[in-house]
């Protein structure tokens, strides 16, 4: 039962990292101006 969770999780989850990897500095670049626009 557990597996049937785990296994499209874990495609998700490379998935979501190998877009972080590829987009990660404008990724950081919008959570910054997401945060400074938070704090403003």
């Amino acid at each position: 039962m557990r597996a049937a969770i785990s296994i499209p999780m874990a495609v998700f989850i490379a998935f979501a990292i190998m877009i972080f990897a590829m987009f990660g500095k404008e990724i950081a670049e919008f959570f910054q101006n997401l945060m400074g626009g938070f704090k403003e």
